[in-house]
């Protein structure tokens, strides 16, 4: 059932995601660290411009990081419920 909502089967979505990230660790190799670090310094600063309509830190990682992937789930299992 979840293979006909995103079309591909779990595994086969978890090997796409593997692939991924060895790709990336290749790539990067001796510098996996930098770009790992600076990786985190540019979602900081995507998280602080939230500032702008009046969150601070915290409040715009809760809502980005915890709020949003909920809602992303619940409306999948929605989804894959209503199929």
């Amino acid at each position: 059932m979840a293979g006909k909502l995103i079309g591909l089967s779990v595994p086969s979505l978890t090997l796409a995601l593997i692939g991924v990230w060895t790709c990336i660790a290749v790539a990067k190799r001796g510098r996996f660290r930098q770009w790992c670090d600076v990786a985190f310094v540019k979602s900081q600063d995507f998280l602080l411009r939230f500032r702008r309509i009046g969150w601070n830190y915290v409040v715009s990682s809760v809502i980005i990081c915890v709020v949003v992937p909920l809602l992303v789930y619940v409306a999948l299992i929605w989804a894959l419920l209503a199929s």
